[in-house]
């Protein structure tokens, strides 16, 4: 069978491989994240770097290559202590991006997760990491988005201006009357504005 896809190979990147408990990850890569990933088959991105959490006290630290030797030099795998393990294997996995009208189909076919449509929808998504040694996980994702748009006007102008949250979890959205004020607040700074005198 032909399937209609393109698989493109994705930049080498520098990798890590740590192993190690969360209390022990987290002194380690202090001042290179804030926050750990909290459950298995989750990541954090901060400033272009990315740390998954494998599970079983396994993550993998992914940045751009021309990172590789200051994370090197910052992590130390040589003298990491004997309770902690660090190994580059920047060359030992290979990112791939999956694209076409039978990418869902291959997906099926060498991942173990469920791919039925009703798991992508607008306010969903799937976190996949696998190799080449068989290893294939990732987890689902949502997100929370409310909105608020308002409208001004007096004498001279009419304006409008919003404000809008969005986070994975209902409970950290913002109160609707908070989203409203700072929508009302926006718009009415824009009223009767003035035209700013040239420098010429």
């Amino acid at each position: 069978m032909v399937y209609d896809v393109q698989i493109s190979r994705e930049p080498i990147r520098a990798l890590f491989d740590i192993k190690g408990s969360k209390n022990e990850v987290r002194r380690l890569l202090t001042g290179i994240f804030d926050n750990l990933p909290k459950n298995k088959n989750t990541f954090v991105l901060q400033k272009a770097k990315t740390l998954m959490f494998v599970g079983s006290d396994h993550w993998i630290l992914k940045a751009d290559l021309e990172e590789e030797d200051q994370l090197k030099a910052v992590l130390n795998p040589d003298l990491v202590s004997s309770s902690i393990s660090v190994v580059l294997i920047s060359d030992s996995l290979t990112f791939f991006s999956i694209e076409g009208y039978n990418a869902k189909d291959i997906m099926e076919i060498s991942c173990p997760l469920d791919f039925h449509e009703s798991s992508f929808t607008e306010d969903k998504s799937n976190f996949i990491l696998a190799n080449s040694d068989g290893f294939c996980e990732g987890y689902k994702d949502s997100s929370f988005v409310a909105s608020s748009v308002t409208v001004a006007k007096d004498e001279k102008s009419m304006e409008r201006d919003y404000e809008y949250t969005s986070k994975c979890h209902l409970k950290d959205i913002k109160d609707p009357e908070v989203l409203g004020k700072l929508a009302a607040e926006k718009t009415i700074r824009k009223l009767s504005p003035k035209k700013i005198n040239s420098e010429k």
